[in-house]
């Protein structure tokens, strides 16, 4: 009985979920989510809404909007934008790490960085598209967060 309860009980960690924004994670992954909060860093999450083809809606800071889509065979696709209040803001090369567990996790990290407060800027919204292939199993789970940095004068 000793040596099926140590086969369980790694399976049962690992299978224990917990909710981070809202895509599934271990616990264990959440628990470190927990101790480097993300938004201590200067990072932002976003929203993740799952649509009824399995796919998801994203939202999240300065007028993130867009969707996280995938074909009948082929690799999810992140199209979105970013309409920002003001000139000044710009978006860098986006980030995406996949962390090779059963199914794959997938953390996208798209850098923002943001005028200074005191800069004198057109007050005109400007659009951003971001738009990402990523070949992984239909059946991943996706961490998206907005990393914001301050530009400097």
């Amino acid at each position: 009985m000793k040596g099926v309860v140590r086969l369980i009980q790694p399976m049962a960690v690992m299978t224990l979920l917990a909710m981070v924004g809202t895509a599934c994670v271990p616990a264990e992954r959440a628990e470190s989510a927990a101790r480097s909060s993300p938004e201590a860093e200067g990072m932002k999450p976003v929203e993740l809404a799952q649509l009824a083809d399995g796919g998801y809606t994203l939202k999240g800071p300065y007028g993130f909007n867009g969707t996280l889509t995938h074909g009948d065979k082929g690799p999810w696709t992140l199209k979105a934008r970013f309409v920002f209040p003001t000139a000044g803001y710009s978006v860098g090369e986006v980030k995406i790490l996949v962390e090779k567990t059963l199914p794959e996790h997938v953390m996208i990290t798209v850098p923002v960085t943001v005028p200074p407060k005191d800069a004198a800027l057109a007050q005109a919204q400007t659009e951003e598209p971001v738009t990402e292939t990523i070949a992984v199993s239909h059946r991943a789970t996706f961490e998206v967060h907005i990393a914001v940095s301050v530009a400097e004068n």
